[in-house]
């Protein structure tokens, strides 16, 4: 009997505890998507024209302190 009632406790906890992490996980999703649809709002009338662009190449730099070439990224915002 004191094993049974041990066993039941320990299912009850755990059972407790998953509940508690199901609830904070569910508050937590809820919170992201209102974030999201607030975002969303915000940028609803973005403007996305084609002269809005972001490049990404690899670039040679001419490195003063070491007098040598060394290789880098450069990038380029276009508003």
């Amino acid at each position: 009997e004191m094993y049974l009632k041990e066993l039941l406790k320990k299912r009850k906890d755990l059972y407790r505890r998953y509940r508690d992490m199901t609830i904070f996980a569910l508050i937590g999703i809820y919170f992201i998507s209102v974030v999201d649809a607030y975002v969303d709002a915000e940028i609803s009338d973005f403007d996305i024209s084609p002269d809005l662009s972001f490049r990404i190449a690899p670039n040679v730099i001419n490195d003063m302190h070491f007098s040598g070439n060394v290789l880098g990224l450069q990038c380029n915002f276009t508003f």
